[in-house]
C-alpha cells in the first residue's frame, strides 16, 4: 500500500468521524432532554440497535471472503 493510499483511507475515516459526531451531537442534545429514567431506556435500546446491526453486518462481509 502506498502513502497516498493510506493518506486516502485516512481522510474518509476522518469524513466519516465528523458525520458521526455531528449525528451523535444532535440526538445528544434532544437526549439530555428527557429524563434520566427515559434516557436509560433510550440508550440500551439504541447499544442494542446498533451491536445488532453491526453483527449483522460483520457476518456478511466474512461471507463475502
Amino acid at each position: 500500500m502506498s502513502e497516498v493510499e493510506v493518506l486516502k483511507g485516512w481522510g474518509r475515516d476522518a469524513a466519516a468521524r465528523r458525520k458521526w459526531l455531528k449525528v451523535w451531537e444532535k440526538v445528544g442534545a434532544r437526549v439530555l432532554m428527557l429524563p434520566e429514567w427515559m434516557q436509560t431506556i433510550l440508550l440500551e435500546d439504541v447499544n442494542a440497535a446498533v451491536e445488532n446491526r453491526l453483527a449483522v453486518m460483520e457476518m456478511i462481509l466474512k461471507a463475502r471472503k
